[in-house]
């Protein structure tokens, strides 16, 4: 047991961020007690895997303090903050405020440190190569949309009231798409340009179109809100135009993926393993999902409504096969070397 703790993977918060996501999209399009299953299955993952770390905080904490001072593993914390603020987002529609709020405080402000904290250790870094550009670099896009959402789904509920929480929200979808366009920049620079073999074809390169579906999530939740600020009003339009564009780039990158995921499988063939960052596979899918759903409702795309259902079932088929080959056990030890 105390080597299972110690072999931790901070990725494995990615099931909290796929299954809280699932459980949202099962409620917004009607499927309430399925979404409570899952909102269930999310809420005792994240404390089991919480309960974990804090244990293995305590027994390793020298080798937990030198994985924050490596960049390969400083990225993969993000999904602790992006699980946190799925989860408060989805308590928050349960109506449980007082757990969504202290999710939230975690959520957002371990965005904030860890985005800092990525800042100053690539800073000093100074032997960092290309190479180690991973898809894992674009969960800090994710981690500050999910604080966006959470901001603002706040806001929705009356909970915060002051136009400055709402101004924090926009800074975190800005910041989030501005990277996003930098960091996968540098992600098809490596595809196209270096050499990329079978195993480089790693399941975490759907955050490549799960990072952009959840900035449109995000910056759709601006386009609905009442009562807004006038600073809110005046980059509305803007704001549709940009969320437009990256729904239409994220369905563009969902071929990509299931190509690359045929080299990998059948072309390559490399076993399919079980790793927690597999779940980084289903959160994109069902973030799409909750994407296309707000997008056709608030945007009146309503011929784009017809994908929601299917990407919906998607979903949920690919948290099964995920949850099997992972003994239902999130936080069980990958045995696929490919990922790093």
């Amino acid at each position: 047991m105390k080597t299972a703790i110690e072999n931790l993977d901070p990725v494995c918060f990615a099931y909290v961020m796929a299954t809280a996501t699932l459980s949202t999209a099962l409620h917004v399009t009607g499927w309430f007690m399925l979404s409570g299953l899952f909102l269930v299955l999310a809420a005792l993952g994240y404390l089991s895997i919480l309960f974990l770390f804090i244990c293995r905080f305590y027994l390793f904490p020298k080798q937990v303090v030198q994985e924050f001072l490596q960049v390969k593993t400083l990225f993969k914390w993000l999904t602790f903050s992006a699980g946190s603020n799925s989860l408060a987002v989805r308590l928050l529609l349960a109506d449980y405020l007082g757990e969504s709020e202290i999710l939230a405080v975690l959520g957002v402000i371990s965005t904030i440190i860890l985005v800092y904290a990525i800042f100053s250790v690539l800073f000093f870094h100074a032997h960092a190569s290309i190479q180690e550009v991973s898809p894992f670099w674009l969960l800090m896009t994710i981690a500050c949309h999910s604080s966006g959402i959470t901001l603002s789904t706040l806001w929705n509920h009356s909970i915060l009231l002051q136009p400055a929480w709402l101004l924090g929200a926009f800074g975190f979808w800005t910041f989030g798409v501005l990277f996003y366009g930098m960091l996968m920049t540098l992600n098809i620079y490596r595809m196209f340009f270096l050499p990329f073999r079978g195993e480089d074809l790693h399941p975490a390169y759907w955050t490549c179109m799960g990072a952009a579906a959840i900035a449109v999530f995000d910056g759709s939740q601006f386009i609905h809100l009442q009562h807004i600020p006038a600073f809110l009003a005046a980059v509305q339009p803007f704001m549709k135009g940009i969320v437009v564009l990256l729904w239409c780039w994220t369905t563009a990158w969902i071929p990509i993926l299931v190509l690359m995921g045929v080299w990998r499988y059948f072309y390559f063939k490399l076993p399919f393993a079980y790793h927690p960052a597999i779940w980084a596979v289903i959160f994109p899918l069902g973030m799409y999902t909750l994407a296309t759903d707000v997008l056709s409702e608030h945007m009146q795309l309503v011929f784009i409504q017809k994908l929601v259902p299917i990407f919906l079932w998607i979903t949920i088929v690919g948290w099964g096969l995920v949850a099997y080959k992972g003994r239902f056990i999130p936080w069980r030890e990958g045995h696929d070397p490919t990922i790093l």
